[in-house]
């Protein structure tokens, strides 16, 4: 792949190293590292602190940009790139960014917002709404099935995401334990009665609540778009 930089990347890059070395910088000063302390110790901040941080991630991830090689069909030894710029965060979201529709749809809709003429196996003429190419084509019967499997895939995803919150909290107890030379089982006890300085199980129930919705955009948006689509049939 062919990086790409573009001046808007740049200056978040920027104001990301600044905001890092910042931090390095404050974390050498007890003056400028006791305020943050304090500030980290209430719920509200700590729980913003991970949703923020959650954000930076997904705008990095889609200031990342690149271009893709093209398939070489001749023997020249040359890589061309394609002329569409992706970012990472394209890529992270897989099929949603290339299953397009017709035009509008519903949410979790199964066919199209409007009619469309339909020629039946007759040849007779009928006007209808017309099945979407990708929302809900796997189900045989959309209108008996599409709930159900719905159900399914929202049961998946809290079962990921117990699963996953499960590790994050086992990780960070871990981590805990080394500097405070505490076991990994006490230290799970300590975050789970909130017996710690910072408030460690707002923070991990903050991730664990960001990990549900990843997990459940991840099941359902394979198979639906979930917010529906936009007159020229992308995910909106």
């Amino acid at each position: 792949m062919m990086p790409v930089l573009l001046w808007t990347d740049a200056l978040i890059f920027l104001l990301t190293a600044v905001v890092i070395v910042f931090i390095v910088y404050a974390r050498s000063k007890p003056h400028l590292r006791a305020p943050w302390r304090r500030v980290l110790t209430g719920r509200i901040a700590a729980a913003s602190m991970v949703i923020l941080l959650a954000f930076v991630a997904v705008g990095l991830l889609d200031s990342m940009h690149f271009r893709l090689p093209l398939e070489n069909n001749g023997n020249s030894k040359e890589t061309h790139y394609s002329v569409e710029v992706l970012s990472a965060l394209d890529v992270a979201l897989g099929s949603i960014r290339t299953q397009v529709e017709k035009t509008y749809s519903a949410p979790f809709a199964t066919h199209l917002f409007s009619k469309e003429t339909i020629e039946r196996k007759d040849g007779t003429q009928m006007r209808a709404y017309p099945r979407l190419q990708y929302g809900g084509a796997h189900l045989a019967e959309p209108g008996e099935d599409r709930g159900q499997d719905i159900l399914l895939r929202s049961l998946l995803a809290l079962v990921e995401t117990l699963l996953a919150g499960a590790i994050v909290l086992v990780f960070i107890a871990r981590l805990l334990g080394r500097r405070t030379g505490h076991s990994t089982r006490e230290m799970v006890t300590a975050i789970l009665t909130r017996n710690t300085a910072l408030p460690w199980r707002t923070i991990v129930l903050t991730i664990t609540l960001l990990l549900l919705l990843i997990f459940l955009a991840a099941n359902l948006a394979s198979a639906y778009h979930v917010l529906g689509t936009d007159k020229v049939g992308q995910d909106v």
